[in-house]
């Protein structure tokens, strides 16, 4: 885990949202960036084994690289908070030892090895930016080739069943400091080729997160919103919008 960024608020809402900042960064970790509950705490993202490194029909991953949105672009889109990398994703995550639920590590966790291992995914590239010394925003956002347009598809429906089955539900999650808090996850929304699920913070209903992915052509965009008094639906598909319009086709 690298340094976690401390929230501005005090008391218990303080406690609750520096808990989120360290679940953030190590749960969505990994290919993608860190975990989405609050502002980020990263953690090492393991190396996902086995996985092919080219394709003559997958995008090389300079070009994953120029799908992502910009340091300024993320800031916009944060409505101005401040944004800083936290760190940068070139493999899958794993959340299995923070989240309670293991049906819920999907919904939890960007690029999660739970639904990425053995997919044939090529390559990915992400990263994930976070408000420095507060707790006002953490975005991650990743994209991730495949040699064909059916195995991104496939991968989409894959993660579609398992948000599925965290939907409209209650999860708990650890942190590195030792504390422990809860999300509440909405319904899933499911239309054409894009799935999403919001969620709030259980102990301080403000930070409220935004799950979200989409299949174009090859390649997968998933991103997570986490923003404090703001709509996080809205943020996430914009991000989304933006990625997907960058995909050659």
């Amino acid at each position: 885990m690298r340094q976690a960024i401390r929230p501005r608020t005090t008391g218990r809402a303080a406690t609750v949202l520096g808990t989120l900042a360290a679940l953030l960064a190590v749960a969505g970790t990994a290919g993608c960036a860190r975990t989405i509950s609050g502002a980020a705490v990263p953690a090492e993202p393991p190396a996902r084994a086995g996985a092919p490194t080219s394709s003559p029909h997958a995008l090389p991953v300079t070009v994953l690289d120029s799908l992502l949105l910009t340091q300024d672009q993320l800031v916009v889109l944060a409505g101005g908070t401040n944004l800083a990398l936290i760190h940068p994703i070139s493999s899958t995550s794993d959340a299995s030892g923070i989240i309670d639920d293991r049906s819920c590590l999907g919904v939890s966790s960007v690029g999660d090895a739970s639904i990425y291992s053995n997919s044939g995914y090529v390559g990915m590239r992400g990263n994930q930016f976070s408000s420095p010394n507060t707790v006002e925003a953490d975005i991650t956002q990743l994209v991730t080739s495949f040699t064909t347009n059916a195995d991104a598809a496939t991968l989409l429906q894959r993660a579609r069943q398992d948000w599925q089955g965290c939907s409209k539900r209650r999860y708990g999650f650890h942190s590195s400091n030792g504390n422990h808090s809860y999300f509440d996850t909405e319904d899933l929304s499911a239309t054409g080729s894009r799935i999403e699920v919001t969620m709030r913070q259980e102990e301080d209903p403000r930070w409220g997160c935004a799950h979200a992915m989409a299949a174009q052509n090859n390649v997968l965009a998933e991103a997570r919103v986490c923003l404090l008094s703001k709509d996080t639906a809205v943020a996430v598909n914009k991000l989304l919008d933006q990625v997907v319009a960058r995909i050659p086709q």
